[in-house]
């Protein structure tokens, strides 16, 4: 073989090897967005194990909670809490102070759900290694972009009346 076709081989080579590289990264990419977005609202912040759903009347993820709620479940899918679109709407949309829509127990601790004075609502517990977390978000938007969680400050609460919760 002569030096030409040797070249030839290695340029051929290097191409079908970048491609075969940018193939599978591409395929892993979709592969995670597929099983990371199943319709929770915190994609990608961390919350102990939990995730947050907005839910229609049939339990399915939806992005109004209006004819459902909200429910937490843990990693393993068992629900921790709903809280029914009727209980949220209680809240004023914009309240005065940051108020305490339900407390309930998530994977490590007790979870608060907040109607935020912004009107964005707040989520705040533990994880699994006692690591206070508080996630925000807007309506039923789901937060997915790396960076996007607020601080780490604790809503001032203003506590209602007793919340209710459903039967499981």
């Amino acid at each position: 073989m002569t030096g030409k076709h040797l070249n030839q081989r290695f340029v051929i080579s290097g191409i079908a090897g970048v491609a075969i590289a940018a193939i599978i990264l591409l395929l892993n990419v979709v592969a995670a967005q597929a099983v990371d977005n199943d319709g929770r609202i915190n994609l990608v912040y961390h919350l102990g194990g939990d995730v947050i759903y907005c839910v229609d009347a049939n339990w399915t993820p939806a992005d109004s909670y209006a004819e459902g709620g909200l429910q937490l479940l843990n990693e393993s899918g068992q629900k921790l809490f709903f809280v029914p679109a009727a209980d949220i709407d209680a809240v004023p949309e914009l309240p005065d102070a940051n108020m305490v829509i339900v407390e309930g127990s998530g994977s490590y601790g007790t979870v608060t759900l907040w109607r935020l004075s912004n009107g964005n609502f707040a989520l705040t517990g533990v994880d699994e290694h006692g690591n206070a977390y508080q996630f925000e978000w807007t309506g039923c938007i789901q937060v997915g972009e790396v960076g996007s969680a607020p601080s780490d400050k604790t809503p001032e609460p203003v506590i209602l009346p007793t919340p209710t919760f459903l039967p499981s």
